[in-house]
């Protein structure tokens, strides 16, 4: 595991053990006083991990086969076992293979104006295909960046959604944690104040429904 994925698991480890010691203060609270309301907000905790998970099998996995094409395909740009770098000369495309070798353009195929090319043989040094240099270095541009931008675009619809639907199926958690997570350095938590507040957004939401 990577020094930054290890950082980020310590991270998450560290954020669940606060919110689940947020979880029973709350219960310590309310139990005996509004259980209805900690019990709306464990319930919003818990539909949390089912929610992200959704999230992910909905949102990754057309990006990540985008992803993987574009690295697969420039993987195998850059096996070089087969291939040489030759030079066009005239109507000859020269290279070399333990010794000097020539190919008829026409022969072959080839009619860029690039005089840089890449030829590729098969396992019995025979020709397969040519391309022009800057041909193939395009192409391996395009590669990595279909790699980059289908991966960030993936990251940044989970981000998305995950935030969306938290907010929408998971609201009575994030409103308790962000109020918790806020006041908790103060060590003087006005249950009130977050009872107000819970039933202040919740009175809002229910009239957006109705």
């Amino acid at each position: 595991m990577s020094s930054d994925a290890q950082v980020f698991a310590s991270a998450a480890a560290i954020q669940h053990q606060a919110q689940r010691a947020g979880l029973r203060w709350l219960e310590g609270k309310l139990c005996n006083y509004r259980p209805e309301i900690y019990e709306e907000v464990r319930k919003a905790y818990l539909r949390g991990f089912k929610v992200r998970k959704k999230c992910v099998l909905i949102c990754l996995p057309i990006p990540l086969i985008i992803c993987v094409c574009f690295f697969l395909h420039w993987v195998g740009g850059l096996d070089r076992s087969q291939m040489v770098y030759g030079h066009v000369d005239g109507n000859e495309i020269w290279y070399i293979r333990g010794e000097k070798k020539t190919l008829d353009c026409r022969a072959v195929g080839y009619t860029d104006a690039d005089n840089e090319v890449v030829i590729y043989l098969d396992h019995n040094d025979q020709f397969e295909k040519v391309i022009s240099r800057s041909k193939l270095e395009t192409q391996q541009g395009r590669d990595i960046a279909g790699v980059l931008i289908s991966w960030s675009l993936g990251t940044v619809l989970l981000i998305c959604a995950i935030r969306y639907c938290e907010n929408k199926y998971c609201w009575q958690f994030k409103l308790f944690w962000k109020w918790y997570d806020r006041f908790i350095r103060n060590k003087d938590l006005d249950i009130e104040e977050f009872i107000n507040i819970y039933e202040t957004e919740l009175r809002r939401r229910n009239c957006q429904m109705a």
